[in-house]
Protein backbone atom coordinates (compact mmCIF):
# COMPACT_ATOMS: atom_id res chain seq x y z
CA UNK A 1 0.00 0.00 0.00
CA UNK A 2 2.75 2.50 1.00
CA UNK A 3 4.75 1.71 -2.48
CA UNK A 4 1.34 2.46 -4.39
CA UNK A 5 0.96 5.63 -2.87
CA UNK A 6 4.84 6.76 -3.32
CA UNK A 7 3.57 5.88 -7.66
CA UNK A 8 0.63 8.00 -6.94
CA UNK A 9 2.58 10.67 -5.60
CA UNK A 10 5.63 10.90 -8.17
CA UNK A 11 3.22 10.54 -11.21
CA UNK A 12 0.94 13.43 -9.93
CA UNK A 13 4.39 15.63 -9.50
CA UNK A 14 5.97 14.46 -12.82
CA UNK A 15 2.63 16.04 -14.10
CA UNK A 16 2.57 19.12 -12.15
CA UNK A 17 5.65 19.95 -13.57
CA UNK A 18 4.53 19.27 -17.07
CA UNK A 19 3.50 22.31 -17.82
CA UNK A 20 5.95 24.79 -16.38
CA UNK A 21 8.87 22.56 -18.03
CA UNK A 22 6.90 22.28 -21.05
CA UNK A 23 6.29 26.05 -22.69
CA UNK A 24 3.83 24.99 -25.91
CA UNK A 25 5.05 21.53 -26.88
CA UNK A 26 3.73 18.73 -25.02
CA UNK A 27 3.31 15.46 -25.66
CA UNK A 28 2.14 12.82 -23.48
CA UNK A 29 1.43 8.66 -23.95
CA UNK A 30 2.47 5.25 -22.93
CA UNK A 31 5.10 3.36 -23.56
CA UNK A 32 4.79 -0.36 -23.18
CA UNK A 33 7.68 -2.82 -22.85
CA UNK A 34 10.83 -2.92 -19.55
CA UNK A 35 9.18 -0.48 -18.03
CA UNK A 36 5.77 -0.06 -18.55
CA UNK A 37 4.02 3.58 -17.80
CA UNK A 38 3.65 6.85 -18.90
CA UNK A 39 5.47 8.30 -21.40
CA UNK A 40 5.83 12.49 -21.93
CA UNK A 41 7.67 14.68 -24.48
CA UNK A 42 8.91 18.50 -24.26
CA UNK A 43 9.70 20.99 -26.70
CA UNK A 44 10.56 17.94 -29.42
CA UNK A 45 14.02 17.63 -26.79
CA UNK A 46 12.80 16.42 -22.64
CA UNK A 47 11.36 12.98 -22.65
CA UNK A 48 10.08 12.06 -19.26
CA UNK A 49 8.71 8.71 -18.05
CA UNK A 50 7.14 7.36 -14.53
CA UNK A 51 6.60 3.74 -15.18
CA UNK A 52 6.24 0.63 -13.23
CA UNK A 53 8.36 -2.59 -13.55
CA UNK A 54 8.38 -6.07 -14.08
CA UNK A 55 10.86 -6.39 -11.15
CA UNK A 56 8.80 -4.56 -8.62
CA UNK A 57 9.89 -1.13 -8.78
CA UNK A 58 8.84 2.07 -9.66
CA UNK A 59 11.13 3.67 -12.43
CA UNK A 60 11.78 7.57 -13.13
CA UNK A 61 13.75 8.35 -16.13
CA UNK A 62 14.44 11.80 -17.66
CA UNK A 63 16.16 12.06 -21.13
CA UNK A 64 17.50 15.48 -23.06
CA UNK A 65 17.69 15.15 -26.79
CA UNK A 66 20.68 15.51 -28.34
CA UNK A 67 19.94 14.28 -31.90
CA UNK A 68 17.01 13.99 -34.20
CA UNK A 69 16.37 14.00 -37.73
CA UNK A 70 15.17 12.22 -40.62
CA UNK A 71 16.12 8.29 -41.04
CA UNK A 72 13.88 7.34 -44.12
CA UNK A 73 10.55 8.70 -45.07
CA UNK A 74 8.42 8.98 -42.58
CA UNK A 75 11.02 7.77 -40.13
CA UNK A 76 12.69 9.73 -37.88
CA UNK A 77 15.71 9.16 -35.23
CA UNK A 78 16.79 9.73 -32.07
CA UNK A 79 19.82 9.85 -29.44
CA UNK A 80 19.46 10.99 -25.91
CA UNK A 81 21.33 11.34 -22.71
CA UNK A 82 19.74 10.84 -19.32
CA UNK A 83 19.25 9.85 -15.69
CA UNK A 84 16.81 7.00 -14.02
CA UNK A 85 15.47 6.90 -10.43
CA UNK A 86 14.19 3.36 -9.59
CA UNK A 87 12.65 2.64 -6.45
CA UNK A 88 12.55 -1.13 -5.41
CA UNK A 89 9.33 -2.23 -3.66
CA UNK A 90 11.37 -4.91 -0.60
CA UNK A 91 8.33 -5.53 1.02
CA UNK A 92 5.94 -2.98 3.09
CA UNK A 93 8.05 -1.05 5.04
CA UNK A 94 11.84 -1.29 2.84
CA UNK A 95 12.47 0.42 -0.51
CA UNK A 96 15.51 0.28 -2.21
CA UNK A 97 16.80 3.44 -3.98
CA UNK A 98 19.25 2.93 -6.73
CA UNK A 99 20.38 5.86 -9.66
CA UNK A 100 21.93 5.45 -13.20
CA UNK A 101 22.62 6.75 -16.09
CA UNK A 102 21.09 6.16 -19.70
CA UNK A 103 21.77 6.41 -23.54
CA UNK A 104 17.99 6.46 -25.43
CA UNK A 105 18.57 5.23 -29.00
CA UNK A 106 14.74 4.99 -31.24
CA UNK A 107 12.65 5.81 -34.12
CA UNK A 108 9.59 7.59 -34.56
CA UNK A 109 6.49 8.26 -36.79
CA UNK A 110 3.17 10.20 -36.96
CA UNK A 111 0.66 7.94 -37.92
CA UNK A 112 -1.78 11.10 -37.60
CA UNK A 113 -1.12 14.86 -37.62
CA UNK A 114 -0.93 14.63 -33.58
CA UNK A 115 -0.04 10.40 -32.79
CA UNK A 116 3.36 9.44 -32.55
CA UNK A 117 4.34 5.96 -32.59
CA UNK A 118 7.96 5.02 -30.93
CA UNK A 119 10.16 2.03 -30.20
CA UNK A 120 12.88 2.79 -27.79
CA UNK A 121 16.36 1.52 -26.52
CA UNK A 122 17.83 2.54 -23.68
CA UNK A 123 21.05 1.06 -22.28
CA UNK A 124 22.64 2.16 -19.35
CA UNK A 125 24.90 2.11 -15.87
CA UNK A 126 23.22 1.57 -12.52
CA UNK A 127 25.74 3.91 -10.62
CA UNK A 128 24.27 3.48 -7.24
CA UNK A 129 23.96 1.69 -4.65
CA UNK A 130 26.25 -0.69 -6.89
CA UNK A 131 27.52 -0.05 -10.20
CA UNK A 132 26.24 -2.69 -13.02
CA UNK A 133 25.05 -2.56 -16.61
CA UNK A 134 21.16 -2.54 -17.57
CA UNK A 135 18.96 -1.83 -19.99
CA UNK A 136 15.11 -0.27 -20.75
CA UNK A 137 13.35 -1.14 -24.04
CA UNK A 138 9.61 -0.30 -24.96
CA UNK A 139 6.97 0.48 -27.67
CA UNK A 140 4.86 3.49 -27.25
CA UNK A 141 2.38 6.00 -28.74
CA UNK A 142 2.31 10.08 -27.70
CA UNK A 143 -0.25 12.21 -28.56
CA UNK A 144 0.99 15.92 -28.88
CA UNK A 145 -1.64 18.89 -28.07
Amino acid sequence: MLYRTRLVLAIVLLAGAAPSVAGAQVAAGIILGQPTGLSFLFRERIALGAAWSIYNRLHLHSDLWVGTDELVEPLDWFVGVGGKLKLDALDEDDTRVALGARVPVGVRTFVLDQLEIFVEIAPGIQLFPETEPDIDAGLGVRYHF
